[in-house]
């Protein structure tokens, strides 16, 4: 994964399914810290300061929200890029306490199933949320729907008072689709295929 993307940070959580362990990256705006151990702040997109450590937490209950109690999110861990083309430094790091989801209405598939929630930034780059080994009640392909039991994770991600960023450094600011799919690389590492 190219760090350049991830600059200036970004927050890693990890997560777990019946089938395998799973670290979902997203981006942040630039984050002011004291150091090691200090979350630090970010100034979201409407130039308020929000808590690095809140935003964070509040995208994990969504998440926790939106997936079965098969989905369980583990940690998180935020991360600062000194510079374009350096590697990302670990400044803080937590568990999740009560992790597991609690969305009761999803049945089917899971092994090896891949959501993508895609966004266009304000650059109209393109920026995404993947989730895994997600039930979807048997649905697969592609669907334009921000209301559905994902919508509080759109609506966060895409929110002015978060400093939730594309990897063009632009605002995640429209939602585009929901595209579930198999994912291939799973099935293989699974023994499906």
């Amino acid at each position: 994964m190219a760090t350049d993307k991830l600059f200036p940070a970004y927050a890693q959580i990890a997560y777990h399914s019946p089938y395998g362990n799973h670290v979902m990256t997203l981006p942040i705006k630039a984050i002011t810290t004291t150091g090691l151990g200090d979350a630090g702040t970010a100034v979201a997109w409407d130039t308020t300061v929000v808590d690095v450590r809140d935003m964070v937490e509040a995208m994990i209950d969504d998440l926790i929200a939106a997936n079965p109690s098969s989905i369980v999110f583990d940690r998180y861990t935020i991360f600062k890029v000194p510079a374009v083309g350096e590697p990302g430094q670990p400044i803080f790091t937590n568990a999740v306490t009560s992790g597991a989801g609690t969305e009761t209405g999803l049945t089917g598939q899971e092994k090896a199933v891949q959501v993508t929630i895609g966004f266009l930034t304000t650059s109209f780059g393109q920026s995404r949320i993947v989730l895994l080994d997600r039930p979807v009640n048997g649905n697969f392909g592609n669907f334009v729907n921000s209301t559905g039991d994902l919508a509080a994770v759109i609506s966060n991600f895409i929110s002015d008072a978060n400093a939730w960023s594309g990897r063009d450094n632009s605002q995640p600011a429209f939602y585009t689709n929901t595209s579930i799919t198999l994912n291939k690389r799973l099935r293989r590492k699974y023994g499906m295929v």
